[in-house]
């Protein structure tokens, strides 16, 4: 969340002509498998890896995410300091402690969704 608020401060503080209409990918540059980010959760809480529901995918949906950053470091020299294993850890801590803010939005678990080959499913 730290280096997501710090590249925002970086778009506001350079000029509006480096920035307008530009898109940034803000990350920490190294790929992960969509599994292997259920996969460190469950390690990190002690939970057992059948917790994880596996469902149709959603028009879009990728299996690895990666941001290639050199834009934002070019443009607003910008650069992650927190690798994935730090964010994914802080992340936890940070679900962890606002139980309050968060379990109100659980409703958006039960939101239908077409899948790929049309079928309805709630995600």
């Amino acid at each position: 969340m730290e280096d997501l608020c710090r590249a925002l401060d970086r778009i506001t503080r350079v000029g509006l002509d480096q920035v307008e209409g530009q898109v940034f990918n803000i990350g920490s540059g190294r790929d992960v498998a969509v599994e292997s980010i259920a996969d460190t959760v469950l390690d990190r809480l002690n939970k057992p890896k059948s917790l994880i529901t596996y469902i149709g995918d959603r028009p879009g949906q990728v299996e690895r995410h990666f941001s290639s950053t050199e834009k934002a470091l070019q443009t607003l020299g910008w650069t992650a300091e927190h690798d994935f294993d730090k964010g994914i850890a802080k992340t936890i801590k940070w679900y962890q402690e606002n139980r309050d803010w968060w379990q109100r939005l659980l409703w958006m678990r039960h939101v239908p969704t077409r899948t790929r080959d049309g079928r309805l499913e709630y995600h």
